[in-house]
């Protein structure tokens, strides 16, 4: 919801948290890896590494 507030536009927050049942290392280096970005990032559909 955006309101006015002295010329200033506010932007409602919105939170989501997800519970992953898997070792804090084993999510960062998924997480991590470029390739696999296209699998959780939304609207994207391919990504890799060039250099």
């Amino acid at each position: 919801m955006q309101t006015r507030k002295k010329g200033v536009i506010e932007m409602e927050r919105i939170e989501h948290s997800v519970v992953i049942n898997r070792p804090t290392e084993e999510v960062f280096a998924f997480m991590a890896d470029i390739e696999k970005q296209a699998l959780w990032a939304g609207p994207v559909s391919e990504s890799r590494q060039t250099s």
